[in-house]
């Protein structure tokens, strides 16, 4: 794959806690965890770390995922944390190649219908006491082993169990609707 990393973007990467200022080893970077309760944003230039496989977001302030977090193509696990996030960008269907996607935002309130296109997800473990429905199309996750919701049932307007119900794969399956 094309490394199109500049030295402003490695300059801003530095900025933000990642000291490594050869251009190869930045852009090799298989497992990246990004960690701070004062990230409101994640500057665009993370994700052109496109060979990444391992991405942990635990910024509880963050507000917005960008765009293009959809450029990371080979992610197979993807891991957000954030008590402001309420929506997740539908280029997070892009990330065709993951396999465990584990979102704990307690403000999230809505899924992308793209989510759907995540035909390799072994994992979803979603966390949300604001989460209000899911999209239509959750049957279509036919590798779906795990499927772990968590919220509160005074919000969650609909919850797909005849759709649940067709995913032949599922090994696990937790649903917990707090008070």
């Amino acid at each position: 794959m094309k490394n199109n990393l500049t030295e402003k973007d490695i300059e801003t990467l530095n900025k933000f806690g990642l000291e490594i200022n050869d251009k190869e080893k930045i852009f090799n970077i298989k497992k990246l965890n990004i960690s701070n309760d004062e990230i409101k944003y994640i500057p665009t230039e993370f994700f052109k770390l496109i060979n990444l496989e391992e991405l942990f977001i635990y910024c509880r302030s963050l507000r917005k995922l960008p765009k293009e977090i959809g450029n990371l193509t080979n992610l197979k696990e993807l891991y957000i944390m954030s008590d402001d996030l309420t929506k997740l960008p539908k280029e997070i269907g892009n990330l065709t190649n993951l396999k465990m996607l584990d979102i704990k935002c307690n403000n999230l309130k809505e899924l992308p219908k793209e989510i759907y296109n995540l035909i390799n997800l072994k994992a979803l473990y979603i966390m949300s006491d604001n989460l209000e429905s899911f999209p239509d199309g959750i049957e279509r996750l036919t590798n779906l082993e795990i499927l772990a919701i968590f919220g509160k049932p005074c919000n969650l307007k609909i919850l797909p169990i005849e759709e649940i119900k067709k995913l032949n794969n599922i090994k696990e399956l937790e649903i917990r609707l707090k008070e």
